[in-house]
């Protein structure tokens, strides 16, 4: 049930399930400017709360009329409960705002938790493929610094996928630092990531190498053959010879104390032997 009322805009408070996280000022003037010449053509959506009215949809709207000094606004009144406002709020925001792949992301996760649903489920429900449901969400695994330029679009939603290929966070932000100073298009960037990944590759090579040459002088302090070291790879076998090195230890030390406890042996042995002929 909804009714179309006057409200006092002093009344009128945020959705806390909102899912944008940034407003653009300059859009907000924008459409100012535009309800200032043809006046409000799609009423906002509130419910009641407390002696207040909670925006359901419709913030962008709400922000603009504030600007211009509107003390009433036309608003739909809601008969929504708590989990209907959050469900509805969400799901029209992301179907009618102009949301950032981030916010839209969040707002995924949100609706998903809220409904218990996968995310095919969603998608089907959206009218989006799961493959773009779940390009969205991935972006979530980024750095903050790197979901907040999103969001305030210093870089695209293709930028941050391109991110998505580095693997961790320190070269994440290593190659956002240089996309932002160097002004870098997407094409750029992933010729950047992509040798940044070969070099990332080339480092761990040699960090292999090097920990094989110390290992495969411990095990020949030991013994053991260990197998030449061609790539990174290998450091799985290598791991195996050190564990039985770590294991021949262990035999050793048990042999020597077994020498020691035959030596004890001995000695008592003798020493019964030489009272007995006393």
């Amino acid at each position: 049930m909804r009714e179309l009322r006057e409200i006092e805009v002093s009344k009128v408070i945020a959705n806390p399930y909102q899912p944008r996280n940034y407003f653009d000022e300059n859009g907000i003037d924008e459409l100012a400017k535009s309800i200032a010449e043809n006046g409000l053509i799609q009423p906002i959506s509130v419910r009641e709360r407390l002696g207040h009215y909670e925006i359901i949809v419709g913030e962008r709207r709400f922000r603009a009329l504030q600007k211009l000094g509107y003390e009433t606004i036309e608003a739909y009144v809601l008969d929504e409960d708590e989990s209907g406002s959050m469900n509805k709020a969400l799901i029209e925001n992301v179907q009618r705002e102009n949301l950032s792949a981030i916010e839209e992301a969040k707002a995924y996760l949100k609706i998903m938790q809220f409904q218990n649903i996968t995310q095919s489920e969603l998608a089907k429900q959206m009218g989006k493929s799961q493959s773009s449901v779940a390009n969205k969400i991935r972006l979530l695994n980024l750095h903050s610094n790197i979901q907040s330029a999103v969001e305030s679009k210093t870089i695209s939603e293709r930028h941050a996928r391109a991110l998505l290929k580095l693997p961790t966070e320190e070269y994440q932000i290593i190659a956002l630092e240089k996309i932002i100073k160097q002004e870098l298009n997407v094409k750029r960037t992933e010729q950047i990531i992509e040798q940044m990944l070969v070099d990332i590759t080339k480092e761990e090579m040699i960090n292999a190498e090097d920990m094989g040459d110390y290992y495969r002088i411990c095990a020949d302090e030991r013994g053991l053959k260990v197998a030449t070291i061609d790539n990174i790879h290998t450091v799985l076998l290598i791991t195996h010879f050190m564990e039985e090195a770590a294991q021949a230890d262990k035999v050793s030390d048990a042999k020597e104390k077994l020498d020691a406890l035959q030596e004890e042996k001995d000695t008592l042995d003798a020493d019964i032997s030489d009272l007995q002929s006393q």
